[in-house]
């Protein structure tokens, strides 16, 4: 359930996103925020345990890091742009590391990514 909630607040966090801003890659990105606010409700709907739930979770972050990253590049400031680009090379080095025991410390290192991220274009916007 209360991956549905965070769902729920993803596809708001991307509206508004689309919303207020207009240049292109910021619009884009938030449609990909969106997009990963879809698939992190389905993370609610396919459990841990089920077949589909490691694809969606997978799709989820990578979705809300292309989301955030394409917002970034759309930004005027270059500590933006920079550090967008900085969270998504390490999002993807996250997920090609065979090192994860699990898939729940993949999750972890990616919620601390995309709330690190998050903090950044609240701080800096």
């Amino acid at each position: 359930m209360g991956t549905m909630i965070g769902g729920i607040f993803m596809i708001w966090y991307g509206i508004e996103i689309v919303k207020n801003h207009a240049r292109k890659l910021q619009t884009l990105g938030g449609s990909y925020v969106i997009l990963s606010g879809v698939f992190m409700m389905l993370i609610g709907v396919f459990p841990d345990g089920t077949k589909p739930h490691d694809f969606i979770a997978v799709v989820t972050f990578l979705s809300f890091y292309i989301g955030l990253m394409l917002f970034g590049l759309g930004n005027d400031k270059k500590s933006i742009k920079l550090f967008t680009i900085f969270i998504f090379i390490l999002a993807l080095t996250g997920l090609l590391c065979p090192c994860w025991p699990s898939l729940c410390y993949l999750e972890i290192y990616g919620i601390t990514l995309a709330i690190s991220d998050m903090i950044l274009l609240l701080i800096f916007a």
